[in-house]
C-alpha cells in the first residue's frame, strides 16, 4: 500500500488497478452484466490507440489508464444517478447468489438460520450481521466478483445454513412425533 503511493506519487493504496477496474462497476456494460466484474479493455475504457503511449514509461501509461478509468466511472455516475440504486441491487444480488442451482436454498437457509440464531443470541447475531454488511458494502461501491468478496464470511454463512437446515429438520420431526401421539 505504501509502496503504491510512493511509486505512483499519489494516494493510490490499491495501485492503478482500482481505477482501471472502476468502469466494470459503473458503466452501461456494468448494468448489462448486473454489476459483475469484467476485464475492461481499451474500448470499455474509451481509449483509442494512443500514439504517445510508446513514449510513456509503463508506470506513466498505467497511471494514465487508471485516471481515465476513474474519469469514465465518475462521468457515468453523474449521468446515471437514477440507475445507481438498481445497479447496487444487481451487484449485491449477483454477489450473494452464486452460479449454483442451489443458491436460492443457500440464501433461504442462511436467512432462516440467522433468524433462528437471532432468537437464541441477539448480541452475537448483531455482530454477525455487521460482518455480513461489512463484507457486502465493498461490492455495493465497486462490483460483484461472483461471491469472492464474501469468502471471508463463508464459515459463518455455512454455520447459519446448517442451523437453518437443522432447525427445519428438528421442527419436522417434532411435529411428526406429535401427530403420532394424537392417533
Amino acid at each position: 500500500m505504501g509502496r503504491n503511493c510512493i511509486v505512483l506519487e499519489g494516494f493510490e493504496p490499491l495501485g492503478t488497478q482500482g481505477g482501471v477496474a472502476l468502469p466494470s462497476g459503473f458503466s452501461d456494460k456494468a448494468m448489462i452484466n448486473h454489476g459483475v466484474w469484467f476485464n475492461p479493455d481499451a474500448a470499455d475504457l474509451g481509449l483509442n490507440d494512443n500514439p504517445n503511449s510508446s513514449k510513456q514509461s509503463p508506470i506513466a501509461h498505467e497511471k494514465a489508464v487508471s485516471m481515465h478509468g476513474k474519469e469514465q466511472a465518475v462521468k457515468w455516475i453523474k449521468g446515471n444517478l437514477g440507475k445507481l440504486p438498481l445497479l447496487t441491487f444487481y451487484k449485491i444480488t449477483s454477489e450473494w447468489n452464486s452460479r449454483s442451482r442451489f443458491s436460492i436454498f443457500d440464501t433461504f437457509f442462511f436467512l432462516f438460520g440467522l433468524l433462528v440464531f437471532f432468537s437464541i443470541n441477539p448480541v452475537h447475531s448483531r455482530v454477525i450481521l455487521c460482518l455480513v454488511i461489512a463484507s457486502t458494502f465493498p461490492v455495493a461501491i465497486t462490483y460483484s466478483a461472483g461471491g469472492r468478496f464474501l469468502f471471508s464470511i463463508h464459515p459463518i454463512k455455512l454455520a447459519l445454513v446448517a442451523i437453518g437446515v437443522w432447525t427445519l429438520i428438528i421442527s419436522y420431526i417434532e411435529v411428526s412425533l406429535d401427530k403420532l401421539k394424537l392417533h
